[in-house]
């Protein structure tokens, strides 16, 4: 069991002081954590992912912008539409109607307009 004991504590021995070979202590500055990070983001590749997250917001807000451009551009001309709808009807019946007062009564029962 010694035996078994000694060579288990220098083979513990031994990798500690690979360990600290490997990794020098590391100071304990306010400065560590930011630069620890500035080396992950380093270390980062700017994949497609990173540049999608970094763009999405503007995206968004064009997507945005464009649909209430667009929305508000069908609205104006919809009424735009419908008005002249409503002024070339109101001119069809005015010229039915005139073109009708020439004519007898049969017409006008065609027409569907109470004389």
């Amino acid at each position: 069991m010694a035996v078994i004991k000694v060579n288990t504590e220098q083979k513990l021995d031994k990798l500690f002081a690979a360990s600290r070979h490997a990794f020098p202590e590391l100071d304990a500055s306010p400065n560590f954590l930011p630069e620890v990070w500035a080396k992950i983001e380093d270390r980062r590749s700017p994949g497609w992912l990173t540049l999608i997250s970094s763009w999405s917001p503007r995206l968004a807000l064009a997507a945005g912008l464009t649909a209430a451009l667009l929305t508000t551009t069908a609205a104006i001309n919809h009424q735009k539409a419908r008005n002249m709808q409503i002024l070339e009807s109101s001119y069809i019946d005015a010229l039915t109607v005139s073109s009708l007062d020439e004519q007898d009564g049969s017409q006008w029962i065609l027409a569907g307009v109470p004389r």
